[in-house]
C-alpha cells in the first residue's frame, strides 16, 4: 500500500533515495540531515545558478560547513542539478585563486590576443612586498582574480588597501571573481579587451 504526500500550497517537498549516518544527524529528533548534506540539497534544489552559488558559498564563509565536508555529501549525494557549480563553489570557498583553473584565464587571454603575463610578479613597496596575480608592463595593466577567502573582512580590507597601493604607484588593475572568469566569459573578455586596445 502506498501513501499519496500531503501537498501544501506555501511548501516544496523534496526526499532522497539515500541517506546514511553520514548525511543523517543520529541524535537529533526529528531526524534531519547533517548540515553539509542540507546545503547540497538545498544548492541543488535551486532554479538559478547564481542562488546555487550563494548558499554553497555562504554556508562556508561563515563557518557552518567546512569546503572538506561539503566535498564528502556532494560525493555521496551522486548526480544533482548544479552539480558542477556546486563542486566550483566549494573550491573557491576553499582556494581562492588556487582554486581557479590556469587555463580558464589563459583562453580569455588567447582569446582577447594578448601575449603570456608574468604570474605572480613582485612589486616592491616601502612598506613590503605585493603579488599580482597576472601583469602585463607593456600595457601597464595587472588583473587581480579573487575567490570567496578575498569577502572575509580581515582578508577584503588588506586586498582592497593593496590593490590601492598598486594604483596610486600608476599602474591599471582589473579585479575579476573567479565566478566571472568561469560563469561571465564575454563579460571579462570585453573588459580585458578593452583595457588593452
Amino acid at each position: 500500500m502506498s501513501a499519496t504526500p500531503v501537498a501544501y500550497d506555501d511548501l516544496d517537498l523534496h526526499w532522497s533515495v539515500y541517506l546514511d549516518e553520514r548525511d543523517v544527524h543520529p541524535l537529533r529528533t526529528p531526524p534531519r540531515t547533517r548540515p553539509a548534506r542540507s546545503v547540497i540539497d538545498v544548492a541543488s534544489w535551486e532554479h538559478r545558478d547564481k542562488r546555487a552559488r550563494e548558499i554553497v558559498l555562504s554556508a562556508a564563509q561563515k563557518r557552518v560547513v567546512a569546503p572538506r565536508t561539503l566535498r564528502e555529501a556532494v560525493a555521496r549525494r551522486g548526480m544533482c542539478r548544479h552539480r558542477a557549480l556546486i563542486v566550483e563553489s566549494y573550491l573557491d570557498a576553499a582556494g581562492g585563486i588556487q582554486s581557479l583553473p590556469e587555463r580558464s584565464f589563459d583562453e580569455i587571454r588567447r582569446e582577447v590576443g594578448l601575449p603570456p603575463p608574468e604570474r605572480q610578479a613582485v612589486v616592491r613597496r616601502p612598506d613590503g612586498r605585493y603579488y599580482l596575480d597576472v601583469w602585463w608592463a607593456a600595457f601597464n595593466l595587472a588583473v587581480e582574480v579573487h575567490g570567496i577567502p578575498h569577502m572575509q573582512v580581515e582578508q577584503w580590507d588588506g586586498d582592497l588597501l593593496r590593490l590601492n597601493e598598486v594604483v596610486i604607484d600608476g599602474r591599471r588593475t582589473l579585479v575579476f571573481s573567479s565566478y566571472a572568469i568561469r560563469r561571465q566569459r564575454p563579460v571579462v573578455v570585453d573588459q580585458l579587451r578593452r583595457s588593452t586596445s
